[in-house]
């Protein structure tokens, strides 16, 4: 259909050229830019920034000509937007987004004069993907793309980013994206240096600066973090270079002093992305450090080099002071043993564990069963953890190793580290791995290693996905039998209130919840504000508006109790009533506090009630790694009595071996542990879990019972997943989500 509405347009416009040539009047609501305003793509290797970038797909790939090559925002997280300096004002008649497959619904094209206020030229709600030529109206120096609603689980992703026009008056280029270099002598090579600790006596301070990528500075792993180095005199600095090693930052500043003690920002990230970054600065000062905020990995930071380039500083190399000490923690001395008359592989078919698999098909027990077409799995989406972990026990303390062999499968680990426990809580590694690219991966161990049990920890993909290996051998002798952990044991006790919120006052109590305003999913028509959401009469309300904002025909309210209240295990209530109407889609679940580490289906999904519009049921349902969207556990719960219109009480009660649903006093439904570990997926209700209430309107799950899809809409329907009369039912102000309190009770 792309190929067959291009020409359709191409015979359009040489009509409209013919009809023009012949003196006739042709009337149309086209806007066809002219044409010596596309002769030359203006945007063509100018300087370009993003919200973010996952991986190495930065910004300036989406401006460089090249097909081949991308912008990538980081996965699953709205708005993101990436934008272009033309290096003068242009008047902007049209923009091409070549995009690939993850691409935006919901986006904005935008022109700014000084890259800060921006005026919104183009704008939808319905974006096809493939490639957009867009005609568009509006001056200024930069360009972006402004996405606010993904059409996949992805980020959003540029192949190119083409824009087209005409010189405004007076309009002169200058461009700031690659100064030249103010130097090439490495100022902080070999001059002293220190740090806010030190992993070990093997990674010390003065390692992060010695000109040899074979050795390396590393934190503790915790933050914030520091190294820095005295240049020895005041210096005017032009650059720096940092060579991650895999433990890298991905929010960190650099930063100059005169006196080491007060601190100069020059540049500042939330978006970092490790391997070898050469950034841009403009500052001065005797010191220079990077200060490191937050961590990639459960590592502390680790850097091969810090590098420094400008002009000043010192010739002489001051004397390094002697380096911190702190307890080793990640490569210790590795226990020895003997070694083993006759050897076999002692990790076959024993007991096998990992932090997440993806689904019952790639569990853990899959690379220890012998069978090299079946294997572990962690979590594939690019959001999920970008660190991980595999065990197995071997049975026996004096288990001995002389070998282990890895078969990977395309997802290989380009950085890991292999280690040894007794008890599964304290690690030695054996062996660091880095700069992997191999499907199999042999070491063997002269004197054999000894341990119980054997990990691989996973620091670095190889590939956007996750990790993933048909067979780990453990090759010694001396192992034993092993059986699997037992399953926990219910709960006991007596349950006991432990928070609550009666929604008495004025106004929504923020140390409680917070405005989860930029969540857009689903292919829902609304964008949640603040004043959605109020408080009076003892009730909190979530009303729906007919209003048009940020591109979106509705306005909702969703909130959330994320990084202020989260608990494990209990009955979670609320006393709610819904409005009736097709397309409605309001929800009251929970989320793993951690999902900003693994990501989403991993972090577990509890949808406590959801409820479509339909008087009658509502659902409930378990998302986790394999089991998430259409293929949840769970189903309709049918009203035991009354309609959602009315007041009753949805709950669930959690405990580490099963979840039930309630609706008032009835038991509506039962998920037991057992039944999702059935065909070996992952049980993710163990870790502390958030509350959210939302109202969204229309999407996918609506759609699905309602018919309002494709294109065009059926009669009878407003938007995707959305019936007129809901829309009018909103406009009519009727549209409003209740709760007259929420509750968490547990067991003491």
């Amino acid at each position: 259909m792309k190929t067959s509405n291009k020409v359709l347009l191409q015979v359009f416009i040489c009509l409209v050229l013919i009809a023009a040539a012949m003196g006739l009047g042709l009337r149309t609501q086209l806007a066809i830019a002219k044409p010596a305003a596309q002769t030359t793509n203006l945007a063509l290797n100018k300087p370009a920034t993003a919200s973010s970038v996952f991986g190495a797909n930065t910004a300036s790939l989406a401006f460089d000509a090249n097909t081949g090559t991308r912008w990538e925002s980081a996965q699953g997280v709205d708005p993101q937007w990436v934008q272009v300096d033309l290096g003068a004002s242009y008047n902007v008649t049209s923009v091409k987004l070549n995009w690939e497959p993850a691409y935006a619904t919901a986006f904005q094209v935008q022109v700014s004069a000084n890259g800060s206020t921006w005026t919104t030229v183009y704008n939808t709600t319905t974006g096809t993907g493939g490639i957009q030529t867009l005609a568009v109206s509006g001056t200024g120096r930069y360009v972006r793309m402004y996405g606010t609603a993904r059409a996949t689980q992805y980020g959003y992703s540029l192949w190119e980013f083409e824009v087209y026009g005409t010189a405004a008056t007076g309009a002169t280029a200058t461009f700031t994206r690659t100064p030249t270099p103010v130097a090439s002598t490495n100022l902080a090579l070999n001059k002293a240096v220190t740090c806010s600790s030190i992993e070990n006596a093997g990674t010390p301070c003065a390692s992060g600066v010695d000109g040899n990528t074979g050795t390396r500075w590393s934190s503790l792993a915790s933050d914030p973090q520091w190294i820095q180095v005295d240049l020895g005199s005041t210096a005017t600095i032009g650059s720096v270079k940092l060579n991650w090693e895999a433990a890298y930052a991905t929010a960190f500043q650099i930063q100059t002093s005169a006196n080491a003690s007060t601190w100069t920002t020059i540049y500042s990230t939330t978006t970092g992305t490790g391997g070898v970054q050469t950034i841009n600065v403009s500052g001065s000062g005797r010191y220079i450090r990077m200060n490191g905020t937050a961590r990639a990995t459960q590592w502390g930071y680790s850097l091969w080099e810090f590098e420094v380039y400008g002009t000043g500083g010192s010739t002489a190399i001051p004397t390094t002071p002697s380096p911190l000490t702190s307890t080793p923690t990640r490569t210790p001395t590795s226990p020895t043993g003997g070694s083993c008359g006759t050897t076999s592989n002692i990790a076959l078919n024993h007991p096998a564990y990992a932090w997440y698999w993806d689904t019952g098909g790639g569990a853990p027990l899959y690379a220890v069963d012998g069978n090299a077409t079946t294997r572990y799995s962690h979590l594939w989406y690019p959001s999920g953890p970008a660190t991980g972990w595999w065990y197995v026990d071997l049975g026996s303390t004096a288990a001995t190793i002389t070998g282990i062999n890895i078969t990977w499968e395309t997802a290989v680990a380009s950085a890991f580290n292999l280690q040894t426990s007794n008890d599964a809580v304290n690690w030695t590694t054996i062996q660091n791995v880095t700069g992997n690219t191999n499907l199999t991966t042999n070491y063997t161990y002269s004197p054999a290693k000894v341990g119980r049990y054997v990990r691989i920890n996973l620091l670095t993909k190889g590939t956007a996905y996750g990790y993933s290996f048909y067979e780990f051998q453990v090759i010694g002798c001396n192992g034993a039998a092993a059986t699997y952990t037992p399953t926990p044991a219910p709960l006991t006790g007596t349950y006991a209130m432990v928070w609550s919120d009666d929604f008495n006052g004025t106004a929504l109590n923020t140390a409680n919840w917070g405005y989860d305003n930029s969540a857009h999913n689903n292919g829902e028509a609304q964008q949640y504000t603040t004043n959605n959401v109020t408080v009076s009469g003892g009730l909190l309300n979530i009303a729906a508006k007919k209003e048009v904002n940020n591109g979106y025909q509705f306005t909702s309210g969703r909130i959330f109790t994320k990084g202020l209240k989260d608990w494990k295990y209990g009955k979670v209530l609320a006393r709610m009533k819904m409005p009736v109407g097709e397309g409605y889609w309001p929800a009251f679940w929970m989320m793993g506090a951690d999902i900003d580490t693994v990501g989403w289906p991993g972090t577990g999904e509890t949808d406590i009630m959801e409820n479509i519009g339909y008087a009658n049921w509502v659902s409930g349902a378990l998302h986790g790694p394999g089991y998430w969207g259409a293929g949840s556990i769970g189903g309709q719960h049918i009203m035991p009595s009354g309609t959602i219109d009315g007041w009753h009480d949805y709950w669930v009660e959690w405990d580490p071996t099963y979840i039930k649903w309630y609706i008032d006093t009835t038991l509506m439904r039962t998920v037991n542990r057992s039944d999702v570990n059935a065909n070996g997926s992952e049980w993710t209700y163990d870790n502390n879990k958030f509350i959210l209430f939302n109202l969204a309107l229309g999407g996918d799950y609506p759609a699905g019972y309602n018919g309002c899809t494709g294109a065009p809409l059926p009669a009878g329907c407003f938007s995707y997943g959305l019936k007129q009369t809901t829309a009018d039912n909103i406009a009519a102000g009727l549209g409003v989500l209740q709760v007259d309190y929420v509750q968490v009770w547990q067991k003491h």
